[in-house]
């Protein structure tokens, strides 16, 4: 039997999804977004259902370009980046760690030769007697540099890895995101005797946000109202586990042994004090170590 009353819902639902308004954000890359654009949906789904899609700018620009458009309204509405004072003082930063810290845990990439040079390090200062090559914009030179430990810096990427395959330095620290998968390809493509260190885990706290326009208060209320529920509900351990448990499952279990740096670059706001918003590493003893 026909009922108005149910095409009814139909129909206003249907009206919500058509409608819905586009929340364009600038991500991190192909590899990431399909993390970001769940992850997105989920907060505006649970702050307003049915108002909001999220969805990924198509163009590959420069990240400070994308914070231009994030200031000048047009394009975008969301830009993924780092947690630093400066942008946090000139936008409006949603202060919950979208990665769960995850960006900040390193694996080391050696030459072949060398599989088990770090086997016997236990601690940052027999550390900072190693080189470590990176690229020469990287944030990550500033946070090495502070702790002591001093970087060869390379302007080309390609560059690097046939560095470490000519053992130009001892090591190239990368993120556990991106290690093997970067590794694999450059070994491939220049036939390169290049491996990941089975040893050592390095971290530091590194924190992502999603920045809006200093001014867009209703998209910062909305972002940070859905981002508490789907933490309070658990769903966003849920989206983080669907998208990363690959990642954690081959680096962070075992018996790897942490480093831990200091971040000097990392605003006070940061919201160290809430372990529910950080990953936590598994030792293969099972005693559970907190991120920082």
């Amino acid at each position: 039997m026909f009922s108005w009353a149910k095409w009814g819902v139909f129909a206003l639902l249907s009206v919500q999804f058509c409608y819905a308004q586009d929340i364009v954000y600038r991500g991190l890359g192909v590899y990431r977004d399909a993390y970001h654009t769940e992850l997105l949906q989920a907060i505006l789904d649970h702050s307003q259902p049915g108002v909001y899609q999220a969805k990924r700018y198509p163009l590959s620009i420069p990240h400070q370009r994308a914070f231009e458009f994030l200031t000048a309204q047009t394009d975008i509405d969301i830009t993924i980046g780092y947690a630093t004072q400066e942008r946090v003082d000139l936008y409006q930063a949603i202060q919950i760690p979208i990665m769960k810290g995850l960006s900040g845990w390193r694996v080391v990439l050696v030459h072949n030769d060398n599989i088990n040079k770090f086997r016997d390090i236990n601690s940052l200062n027999q550390l900072k007697v190693y080189k470590p090559g990176m690229f020469h914009t990287w944030t990550d030179n500033k946070i090495l540099e502070y702790n002591g430990i001093e970087p060869i810096k390379g302007t080309n990427l390609v560059g690097l890895f046939l560095m470490l395959h000519k053992q130009r330095f001892d090591y190239f620290p990368m993120s556990i995101l991106e290690a093997a998968r970067e590794a694999e390809l450059y070994k491939k493509e220049y036939q390169l005797s290049i491996a990941v260190d089975p040893h050592l885990l390095l971290t530091y706290p590194v924190c992502f946000y999603f920045y809006v326009a200093k001014n867009n208060n209703e998209l910062a209320r909305t972002l940070t109202q859905g981002f508490e529920k789907i933490i309070a509900n658990g769903q966003f351990d849920t989206i983080f586990a669907k998208h990363h448990r690959d990642i954690l499952k081959q680096f962070l279990t075992g018996n790897r042994k942490i480093i831990r740096l200091q971040n000097p670059l990392l605003p006070p706001s940061v919201p160290l004090d809430r372990p529910e918003l950080w990953l936590h590493y598994q030792y293969s003893d099972s005693r559970p170590t907190t991120l920082y």
